[in-house]
């Protein structure tokens, strides 16, 4: 494996997050599997509307990048939810859980409703060279519900202004041409200063390319595991169909 060396300019960030504790084992995780890691404050924006949390970057080297990715995308390393400090105290790992978001029908729902199960939460447009994906998401979604897995549709109209209806425009789309049963959730903004707490969250705990949290175009994915942690993060171009083997490794856990 490379190795960072000390200067900040040959390393990359693989992950940032909103819990030191879990820096911490990642860091340690990337050590024992012999990448070199360093750990950095960095913004990660707000978990909930009223709060704003400095996360923790955690950087390697550009040519270690593929293989850290590999060890973090590990569904057990992050499996608990609370940690011991030195003092006795129990910090509580935010995630997924703690976010409220709004339906398609107008309804503030939370996220805890989801406890437990494996969530792909994809930011989706109607007008979209990539729309098609609301087929395979739904297989996907029918696929594997029984075993506790659920797609969760966030129109954006960000990107090329490619989804400028009315939700329930977009409901209706959904429905009569992909049969999408899967929850849609009211239009939203993913990237900016009015872009969601829950995709605030979602960037922060998993980056894109190079590094960057900013959402890149439409059918961006976040799957997340049983704990409500972001397990990977796959671009527009990966199809429902070529995610598929990851949404069968993640449903494999015990709740």
């Amino acid at each position: 494996m490379g190795s960072p060396g000390t200067s900040l300019e040959r390393l990359v960030a693989v992950r940032t997050f909103v819990s030191a504790v879990e820096a911490e084992i990642a860091r340690t995780a990337l050590e024992a599997a012999g990448i070199r890691a360093l750990l950095r404050r960095d913004d990660c924006g707000g978990v909930r509307p009223s709060m704003w949390l400095a996360g923790v970057g955690l950087l390697v080297h550009a040519s270690d990048l593929a293989a850290a990715d590999t060890v973090l995308a590990t569904p057990a390393l992050y499996a608990a939810h609370e940690h011991s400090h030195p003092t006795g105290e129990t910090e509580i790992v935010p995630s997924v859980y703690d976010f409220s978001v709004t339906t398609i029908d107008g309804a503030r729902s939370s996220l805890d409703v989801y406890r437990g199960r494996v969530l792909l939460i994809v930011n989706v447009a109607s007008q979209c060279g990539y729309t098609p994906q609301y087929a395979g998401l739904e297989r996907l979604y029918r696929a594997h519900q029984a075993q506790g897995f659920i797609v969760l549709g966030f129109p954006c109209n960000q990107f090329g202004a490619q989804e400028p209806g009315t939700n329930d425009e977009i409901r209706a789309f959904c429905s009569e041409r992909y049969d999408v049963t899967f929850p849609m959730f009211a239009k939203i903004d993913v990237n900016g200063d009015r872009a969601d707490p829950l995709f605030r969250f979602l960037k922060a705990q998993r980056r894109g390319w190079l590094g960057s949290t900013a959402i890149r175009w439409n059918f961006t994915k976040f799957l997340v595991g049983r704990d409500g942690q972001v397990l990977r993060r796959f671009g527009t171009m990966s199809t429902p169909e070529r995610i598929a083997p990851d949404i069968v490794r993640a449903v494999s856990v015990a709740a």
